[in-house]
């Protein structure tokens, strides 16, 4: 199936980028940490991450190849009814005859979103959001910061590169 996406598909697209819309899911909390850090010699690096009854928050988006559209959260875990749910009252995509395509599985590489929700997390890491607030006042920062070409470049990276 790869190589049917990578032979077939991916050459097409690549010359109907304002068509394409990436979408994907990724969980965010409030006891995310950096996974790096810089202390003195000697000297451990100390960070703090809350500990207890923190609830997961699923933040998904579109990615566009000049934005990252329609940032949503919710409560839990993202499922097959609050995924149509959000794809009627964000996206608004049926209504406009657009069709879906899934990509095959476990290809991460050919998807442009990925690249981009792995700034996002890093960012929101960053940002040691403890409150729910924090959090998504950290997310709608964030989400401002993807520039158009940005997002074309993760496109590009994905192989979705016009000539």
């Amino acid at each position: 199936m790869r190589c049917v996406w990578i032979a077939k598909r991916q050459p097409f697209m690549a010359n109907h980028l304002e068509r394409l819309t990436f979408v994907d899911e990724t969980s965010v909390k409030t006891n995310m940490v950096k996974t790096t850090g810089w202390a003195p010699r000697g000297f451990r690096l100390v960070d703090h991450a809350p500990f207890g009854h923190w609830r997961t928050q699923t933040f998904v988006a579109a990615l566009r190849h000049d934005r990252l559209d329609a940032p949503w959260v919710i409560h839990g875990a993202m499922n097959g009814e609050i995924f149509d749910l959000y794809i009627k009252t964000q996206l608004a995509l049926r209504e406009v005859g657009a069709w879906f395509l899934f990509l095959p599985p476990y290809s991460p590489d050919l998807n442009p979103i990925e690249m981009a929700f792995s700034k996002l997390k890093a960012l929101i890491r960053k940002a040691a959001a403890r409150t729910y607030d924090q959090l998504w006042a950290a997310l709608g920062h964030v989400c401002d910061l993807f520039s158009d070409e940005e997002c074309y470049n993760y496109f590009k990276a994905a192989g979705y590169e016009t000539d």
